[in-house]
């Protein structure tokens, strides 16, 4: 178990299928996703969370929310893979 796993208390099991994860999330508890549940599971919890006290409402204005979020999440995604290509090419030239 590395330094990141031991602090988050990750276990490397999706909390929703079982299978091995391949993300986390940290907030009050660790929620531990696959790629599977993150493109086929996740949608359906934000869609159940949204509609859940006013679906007409809700519905519209959340999608531009989550896609403008996933956008955000996504650019920072690319810069994290980015610097730890950088990184490890740095260290294997050392």
């Amino acid at each position: 178990m590395n330094e990141e796993e031991q602090h988050f208390g990750l276990t490397g099991t999706c909390s929703f299928c079982g299978d091995a994860s391949v993300a986390h999330w940290t907030q009050r508890k660790t929620v531990e996703v696959c790629r599977e549940c993150a493109e086929t599971v996740l949608p359906v919890v934000i869609a159940d969370a949204v509609i859940s006290s006013d679906p007409a409402h809700h519905a519209e204005r959340s999608l531009e929310r989550v896609t403008s979020a996933y956008w955000k999440a996504v650019a920072g995604a690319v810069v994290r893979a980015r610097d730890d290509r950088r990184s490890v090419a740095g260290e294997a030239r050392e």
